[in-house]
């Protein structure tokens, strides 16, 4: 009885899997399919992956925080969706993604922070900073507004001013945050 649990607990999330990867595909081809077709192959999706997390939130014993809401999480994000799910069914760890998501903030108050000092002070730390955060698209952004500085493009006054638009978004949020708690 114990191995069988074991294989449906193995075949539901190979299974979502599956379809997780399927909606990557569908997610990566809008530009390809009409809007008609498209709608009806991420509503057959949707069906699917439903009765999927059901049995999944049965199997793992998890029905009292299943949420028919998780096959839209799921047909919308693909993998990444898939891992959120998981990590909310306590099947697998917090994804890296959700913990770069939670991190970003404060990474980014950290460049707000290096960026209001003298360059010389700073510039090499927020290069440091990048790289400890990690492949990001806002490291991405930081690293490319601070490489116009490295080679002598631009001035650092220049490049403190574009990184606050850069940043500020992310910033908002710690203040926000910090406001009301």
């Amino acid at each position: 009885m114990n191995e069988e649990i074991i294989d449906i607990k193995e075949e539901i999330k190979d299974s979502l899997f599956n379809l997780a990867l399927t909606a990557d595909i569908l997610n990566g081809c809008e530009d390809r399919i009409s809007e008609d077709v498209l709608e009806f192959l991420r509503e057959n999706l949707r069906g699917s992956l439903f009765s999927s997390i059901k049995i999944l939130a049965e199997v793992f014993g998890k029905t009292d925080i299943y949420d028919w809401t998780d096959a839209y999480l799921v047909c919308d994000k693909g993998n990444k969706g898939l891992d959120e799910l998981l990590y909310k069914y306590g099947i697998i760890s917090e994804p890296s993604h959700l913990i770069k998501n939670r991190e970003r903030p404060k990474f980014a108050l950290r460049i707000f922070e290096l960026s209001q000092k003298e360059m010389t002070d700073s510039r090499r730390e927020i290069y440091v900073e990048c790289e400890n955060f990690g492949s990001d698209i806002l490291t991405k952004q930081i690293l490319d507004l601070i490489e116009d500085v490295t080679q002598g493009i631009k001035p650092w006054s220049k490049f403190q001013r574009e990184v606050i638009i850069v940043l500020s978004p992310h910033i908002e949020s710690i203040i926000t945050e910090t406001k009301f708690t």
